[in-house]
């Protein structure tokens, strides 16, 4: 499985880096471990440096600047643009699955989904996760505090 981060910010965007680390880090800590990370970037200036200072992990790293310009409060973003270019530049696997850098994962959520996606034989699969709010985060924003530890439950996810 790929799990695709498209992103767009800015180099002192202390909390974007601390969000990003920790949707990583909870995903480092599920059940299932076979995935890559792929992170696409279409911020005017390459963010790589300042992920690898705050991410500890391996991922695929793809820089695109010019992306076909949609106005945002961090500049200019066109996500559906930076997802397809991931697509087409960086996954390798059978299995995508699109994250945001505020979202952090329950240790059994990928084993979930795929658990999902061989029950029903559907193309997609969209169960529920945790957004991360301030309460996981420290003051800096910069490190998770404690990663909520059961699954979501909703529609199409299994009690």
């Amino acid at each position: 499985m790929d799990v695709l981060y498209p992103v767009y910010s800015t180099r002192d965007n202390v909390k974007f880096f601390g969000r990003l680390a920790c949707s990583i880090r909870s995903l480092q800590k599920n059940t299932f471990k076979d995935f890559n990370i792929c992170i696409v970037d279409t911020s005017p200036e390459s963010l790589l440096p300042v992920i690898n200072s705050y991410v500890g992990a391996k991922f695929k790293y793809l820089w695109h600047p010019k992306n076909n310009n949609i106005e945002t409060q961090y500049g200019f973003f066109n996500k559906p643009y930076t997802i397809n270019l991931g697509v087409q530049e960086l996954v390798t696997s059978d299995m995508l699955m699109l994250s945001d850098v505020d979202i952090v994962y329950p240790p059994d959520y990928m084993q979930m989904m795929i658990d999902l996606f061989d029950e029903t034989a559907c193309d997609l699969v969209t169960p529920l996760c945790h957004k991360l709010d301030k309460e996981f985060y420290d003051s800096n924003h910069s490190y998770l505090i404690d990663l909520p530890g059961e699954a979501s439950t909703g529609p199409g996810i299994p009690q």
